[in-house]
């Protein structure tokens, strides 16, 4: 019974630590942050039983197809998407949205600078500074010793065309199709025959 206890507890803080080291890499979340209770009806290119919600956002995030999707809790079903729709407010669920594309490694976006590049230690903290920026909408990382000793962020307020030059990571935040608008002088309203 000891060894048993033991051996539950190794594999609980070997979990632990398997879980710290994924948290803590070194790579960007593209998504947004996760919308408790709501659902994102549709769109759906691809479900399966996931197990958490996190796990489903995980998956999102690392394919290129996936722009959201919603996890049903009671399920355990994760719902891929590849289109963004609507919210709606539903107990079921938990859904969620990228904000930023793929990285663009080896390219430089050069101009359209928000403030002088400022020092950074990596990659993906450079694109989620972009991500927390509203006026942000993309931005290039220089690698140390380009530009100095430290690396550098450039966040942008534009998308510049991308240039190949291997001392960059840029990426770009997705921008929603606009919403249709229809113009108020193409409204009529017909008269009543009461």
């Amino acid at each position: 019974m000891f060894c048993q206890m033991q051996a539950s507890r190794i594999a609980a803080l070997c979990l632990g630590v398997a879980l710290a080291i994924l948290t803590t890499s070194s790579s960007a979340n593209p998504m947004s942050t996760m919308e408790n209770f709501y659902n994102r009806a549709g769109n759906d290119y691809h479900n399966y039983n996931s197990g958490s919600a996190a796990q489903c956002a995980s998956s999102c995030a690392t394919n290129a197809q996936c722009l959201a999707y919603t996890y049903v809790r009671t399920t355990k079903m994760c719902w891929m998407k590849d289109k963004v729709p609507k919210r709606t407010k539903n107990n079921c669920c938990m859904s969620g949205v990228k904000i930023m594309n793929a990285s663009e490694f080896g390219f430089d976006r050069p101009g359209s600078d928000i403030a002088p590049g400022y020092n950074v230690t990596s990659s993906s903290k450079c694109e989620s500074d972009c991500r927390h920026k509203s006026n942000c909408r993309s931005y290039t990382f220089v690698k140390a010793g380009v530009q100095g000793n430290s690396a550098k962020c450039w966040l942008k307020n534009a998308k510049p065309a991308k240039v190949a030059n291997s001392c960059c990571v840029s990426g770009t935040k997705r921008t929603p199709k606009p919403a249709m608008r229809v113009p108020s002088s193409s409204l009529q309203v017909a008269p009543r025959n009461d």
